[in-house]
């Protein structure tokens, strides 16, 4: 037999089970779920290292991941230059459509070169967090942040750092090491690769 419950009063919920009040900072599992994303980049970081999934095919690849965070940040900038409504949405809103269609190529790709959906959804959430991380700290270290000389130039040693670190992990997960925007095409070396 079922039979109905009456709704409760907000107070009378137990804390760990109730909702956030409207305008209350919110609670949640957040830290969970980034500690989780965490755990898929560092799987998928190690996997393409051992070289178990393709996570950069090549550097065409790696320009189009980097794209990802380049192409609002272009846009933005072109529809500040732009007085009217209209003309600042249609920007937008071209812009949505750019990033969509080259999230999904991205995709796309990353399907074609691992044949797998696992595999190619741990390549994918890998590819895109470590693009975007290298341009937000390659950003902050030519133009750092901040309103003090000490500030900058700490934004600079703390993007200087992530740099560093980014740099080998980026250059060792792309598979092929060829394209249109190889940086050995374009630098001369002694030995180096």
């Amino acid at each position: 037999m079922f039979v109905a419950q009456e709704e409760q009063p907000f107070d009378k919920i137990p804390r760990d089970l109730r909702k956030n009040k409207p305008g209350e900072k919110m609670e949640g599992n957040w830290e969970y779920i980034a500690a989780a994303y965490l755990i898929l980049v560092i799987v998928g970081v190690i996997l393409g290292l051992s070289q178990k999934i393709t996570v950069y095919r090549n550097f065409n690849d790696l320009t189009l991941c980097f794209a990802t965070i380049l192409v609002p940040e272009v846009f933005i900038q072109i529809s500040s230059f732009f007085s009217t409504e209209f003309l600042q949405k249609f920007i937008v809103i071209l812009m949505v459509v750019i990033e969509i269609g080259l999230i999904l190529y991205i995709a796309y790709q990353t399907y074609i070169d691992n044949k797998d959906i696992l595999s190619t959804a741990i390549a994918f959430f890998t590819k895109i967090p470590l693009a975007v991380l290298f341009i937000l700290n390659l950003l902050e270290f030519v133009a750092p942040s901040g309103k003090t000389y000490k500030e900058r130039m700490k934004n600079r040693k703390g993007a200087l750092a992530w740099l560093l670190l980014l740099t080998p992990l980026i250059y060792s997960l792309v598979r092929d090491k060829e394209g249109v925007f190889n940086p050995f095409k374009y630098v001369k070396s002694r030995g180096l690769r």
